[in-house]
């Protein structure tokens, strides 16, 4: 399934996991902090297969984005990639 794509306004990084949980979530980051870790960004795709965001960013024309999963590790992650493959 084809991950799903957001055009919106930036939002903390930390507000992400409430509003996206248990995703595998891109964004591209739009301030960091003083140590250089994404802040604030916006949304780009989220979906609940890793596999479907690692295809879907590589159609991306961006830079500096952060992709990451808001749920707990021990969450019934789906971890299948294809990255080096």
């Amino acid at each position: 399934m084809p991950p799903n794509t957001l055009e919106q306004t930036p939002v903390k990084i930390s507000d992400i996991p409430e509003k996206y949980p248990k995703q595998w979530v891109t964004v591209k980051i739009t301030q960091r902090d003083l140590y250089g870790l994404p802040l604030e960004g916006k949304v780009m795709l989220y979906a609940k297969s890793k596999t479907d965001i690692v295809d879907g960013t590589k159609n991306l024309k961006v830079n500096d984005l952060y992709v990451f999963y808001t749920g707990r590790i021990d969450d019934d992650v789906d971890q299948k990639s294809n990255i080096g493959q």
